[in-house]
């Protein structure tokens, strides 16, 4: 069984590119367009102002999420940031803000929910 985790803010934490960061190109086959070449930009995983990867975020920043171009500290530390979360949700730890959404749909009512327009 796999459980889905949430241990971050999604309004400020994610993959960002940053300004003026490096970028690489790419083709990409657009079936009836044929192929194209297209600039995808450097990211970083950002959490609570700084990368994964131990630099500090810059203002100008803004979401950006291609895996054809992340990098590689970001992405490790990502993958240890998630097995700290699995470990803290085994153990009922909830100090990092891990949410099981399994348990958490379960008392989720969006049917509920109403929009007045």
């Amino acid at each position: 069984m796999v459980v889905k985790i949430y241990n971050y803010d999604s309004k400020t934490d994610g993959w960002k590119k940053f300004p003026g960061c490096s970028s690489k190109k790419i083709k990409i086959d657009m079936k009836n367009r044929g192929i194209r070449e297209t600039e995808i930009e450097f990211t970083h995983y950002c959490k609570g102002g700084k990368t994964l990867c131990g630099e500090v975020e810059p203002s100008g920043s803004s979401f950006r999420n291609d895996v054809r171009n992340q990098c590689d500290g970001c992405r490790e530390g990502l993958r240890q940031q998630t097995k700290e979360a699995q470990s803290a949700l085994s153990k009922g730890d909830e100090s990092i803000n891990v949410i099981d959404y399994k348990v958490a749909e379960k008392t989720d009512h969006p049917e509920a929910s109403r929009v007045s327009h």
